[in-house]
């Protein structure tokens, strides 16, 4: 029921047979799916749980919805230890409360996915600042407010004949 309660809810479900086929099926997706909807329990004796970790341990990071019969509350906690984006009890679960349990792990992982995209935009800036400020051949100061260098480039330390490191904290005017 729940697979129809996703297409009609305008997400396209495939649907694994087994533990195995589930982790296959991921890793053969050229891209990454809306959700995964897993069962607590699945076939030889493993679970929702064992799947979940095998899909976090294989670097698998999009939402994973879990969804047990009156799950108690220990196993819950477990499960977002994991990694899962929410538990559903399996027992009380409506085409509603699925469908929004679904869009929020989607709209979560898009948010995931811009602050990731934004820290790692961050890190290349300054990356690129860091091989500018160290290799520029020109003396380049980094100056606090009162005018004291903060940080200085080894072409300023040679145009100064110091050390970059023993230009910090001295005033700028102290060079002219």
């Amino acid at each position: 029921v729940y697979r129809d309660w996703l297409q009609e809810g305008g997400f396209a479900p495939d649907v694994a047979p087994s533990f195995a086929a589930g982790l296959e099926a991921l890793a053969a997706r050229e891209a990454m799916p809306n959700v995964c909807l897993v069962a607590a329990e699945l076939d030889g004796g493993r679970s929702g749980l064992d799947w979940l970790q095998e899909a976090r341990a294989r670097s698998y990071a999009g939402p994973v919805l879990l969804v047990a019969r009156a799950p108690e509350a220990a196993w819950r906690v477990q499960a977002l230890a994991l990694g899962a984006d929410d538990c559903l009890d399996g027992v009380q679960l409506d085409m509603a409360a699925l469908l929004a349990a679904c869009r929020h792990a989607e709209a979560r992982t898009r948010m995931l996915g811009a602050l990731h995209a934004g820290e790692r935009a961050q890190r290349d800036s300054d990356t690129q600042f860091r091989r500018l400020f160290e290799e520029a051949p020109l003396g380049i100061a980094l100056l606090d407010r009162e005018g004291r260098i903060e940080r200085a480039n080894r072409a300023l330390g040679r145009m100064l004949g110091q050390a970059p490191a023993d230009l910090a904290g001295r005033a700028l005017e102290q060079f002219s």
